[in-house]
């Protein structure tokens, strides 16, 4: 990681920096997935006092990125970053600590099981730090503009490690065909730090039904299903890396 400059202009603080990943790393984010990554840090005073956190579950916490955004770099595992903030300190020293970062990479991790008998036997995976149950598995009405046209529903709860937002998941019937799936419901974040965070999987209405996984409809339902992670958002939090910042009021 490299800082590179810290701007500070008429709406707010400029931070840019550059990260790279390692060989190793790339090893496991095959073709263009090294490039879906997000980063969490934040900023505190030499007291441990927090100032600002960025992409953080911890709850409170307190945000004041106004823009952001990445770019990938002239070679493979190379990121840009750009993040204003409304402000930061001056004349008073405040680290910038790296807290973690996601990754998109190749997974592949797969649970087979019968969608009649969810319900009567709910299903509970642990998947590199995921804690999810497949809990029942309904054929639903889902409207369109050119209609309601029907749809399977894999409900789903739990807490969710890695970021869901790089997942990719697909269903595998017994004949080898594949069915893409797109998550419904609520993301929540919780925590109680800066690395342990965790999305919480909810219902999107007030019918209390769980997280979904949908996809076309399985008309009748077979007796047999693979749900697979074909790409996990892949988090790090091994990461020890902070810089101590001190702006001048009129100098840097």
């Amino acid at each position: 990681m490299r800082l590179k400059r810290l701007t500070r202009m008429v709406q707010g603080v400029r931070l840019e920096f550059d990260t790279e990943l390692s060989g190793e790393a790339l090893k496991r984010s095959s073709g263009e997935l090294w490039k879906e990554q997000k980063l969490f840090f934040h900023f505190e005073d030499l007291a441990g006092n927090e100032i600002h956190s960025v992409n953080t579950r911890k709850m409170p916490a307190v945000d004041s990125v106004m823009i952001d955004g990445n770019t990938p770099g002239n070679k493979p595992g190379l990121m840009h970053w750009s993040y204003t903030f409304k402000e930061l300190p001056i004349d008073s020293p405040y680290k910038f600590v790296l807290d973690g970062y996601f990754v998109a990479e190749t997974d592949g991790t797969s649970v087979e099981f019968n969608p009649q008998r969810l319900k009567e036997e709910p299903i509970k995976l642990d998947w590199k730090g995921d804690r999810l149950v497949l809990n029942d598995f309904m054929t639903v009405n889902q409207p369109t503009s050119e209609g309601d046209k029907l749809e399977s529903s894999l409900y789903v709860t739990g807490d969710l490690h890695n970021e869901i937002f790089f997942d990719k998941w697909v269903v595998r019937m017994a004949d080898k065909s594949e069915f893409t799936t797109q998550g419904r419901g609520i993301l929540s974040p919780e925590g109680n730090n800066w690395k342990d965070g965790v999305t919480v999987l909810s219902s999107i209405n007030e019918s209390n039904k769980p997280f979904e996984f949908r996809f076309p409809a399985l008309t009748p339902v077979p007796d047999k299903l693979t749900l697979i992670r074909t790409v996990v958002g892949k988090q790090y939090t091994n990461t020890d890396w902070s810089l101590e910042l001190f702006e001048k009021k009129n100098g840097r």
